[in-house]
């Protein structure tokens, strides 16, 4: 046989036992994965971003006060790119989009070493939300925590995103008061001061992202305090119940809630993800609709490869 041939053959096998291992896998992580505790179906952010177009029930209505909660269920954290820098220069991280609404704000998962004065590298995880600044166009006031991925949960101050099980999110805001709840057991308020003491979210006529950004999305770099040089990558993640409101509807420590989200008045943007596993678009049950179409519902630029967004989103119901 000739030896061009018994390569090919080789590489053939190669690939159907990968093949298979591929779908046990597969199989195997399916059955383990925990359902969701709203019930019904989730959406699997591993299949690609999904965008709705502007609105102002996304931006400008939500003001100086809103609450934004989903549960979101991490596969894996996004490994740190091995490139970090040292204590004291730009640290590059790998940033993993949750949620964007481009000019108005972002929530994000960044993953990043940092080495700290005592001659040790850590790893770190920062869950924030950042609001954009309309005198810097930048996003730059943050909310959230920082956290140690690999640390011991029965002796960690501050909660852990461990992935393997689903996690209950709020993020708020209240005049010049914010607030982030994980899981009905911990939560961190902090207090606007200054020239910030009023922060509205601003207007944006860009679309409202979720689970990553299109490719062709002007990129604006934020004003992090640690991390810097961002690489944004895909967030194997599955996310539930989304709402987003006009109010904040907690004081101290959100509790965990029961069963599907309600919508009420206050109710700007609702998904429950209960469509069939795989569906191109999301109905949102707060009446305003804010229908989430998936990434792949929209033609590709097949020189460049990426989806051609712009005519299209004009063109969304």
């Amino acid at each position: 046989m000739p030896q061009a041939k018994r390569e090919d053959g080789v590489w053939r096998a190669a690939m159907r036992v990968w093949a298979v291992w591929a779908i046990l896998a597969f199989s195997l992580t399916s059955y383990a994965q925990e359902p969701s505790p709203a019930g019904g179906n989730y959406l699997d952010l591993s299949e690609g971003y999904y965008l709705a177009k502007d609105s102002p029930s996304l931006d400008v209505l939500l003001r100086d006060e809103w609450t934004i909660e989903f549960w979101i269920y991490l596969r894996r954290i996004p490994p740190p790119p091995p490139d970090s820098e040292l204590h004291g220069s730009p640290i590059r991280a790998a940033v993993s989009v949750i949620i964007e609404k481009v000019g108005s704000y972002v929530l994000y998962l960044a993953s990043y070493y940092d080495k700290w004065p005592d001659g040790k590298k850590y790893w770190l995880v920062d869950l924030r939300f950042l609001h954009y600044i309309e005198k810097e166009n930048v996003p730059y006031l943050s909310l959230g925590i920082t956290y140690f991925p690999d640390a011991d949960p029965k002796i960690a101050k501050i909660p852990i995103i461990d992935p393997g099980r689903w996690h209950y999110i709020v993020f708020q805001q209240k005049g010049n008061k914010r607030l982030i709840g994980i899981d009905g057991k911990w939560g961190r308020e902090s207090e606007l001061k200054g020239e910030w003491g009023k922060l509205d979210i601003l207007d944006s006529n860009r679309p409202f992202y979720l689970g990553g950004r299109a490719l062709d999305e002007l990129f604006v770099e934020p004003s992090w305090i640690r991390v810097a040089l961002p690489r944004i990558v895909p967030l194997d993640a599955m996310i539930d119940e989304l709402r987003i409101s006009n109010v904040a509807r907690y004081q101290g420590i959100p509790p965990v809630p029961e069963g599907r989200f309600k919508t009420d008045l206050h109710t700007l943007a609702l998904w429950h993800f209960d469509e069939p596993p795989g569906s191109l678009r999301y109905e949102d049950s707060s009446g305003n609709g804010n229908i989430l179409f998936s990434y792949r519902f929209f033609p590709v630029d097949l020189k460049n490869k990426t989806p051609l967004l712009w005519g299209k989103i004009k063109q969304m119901p």
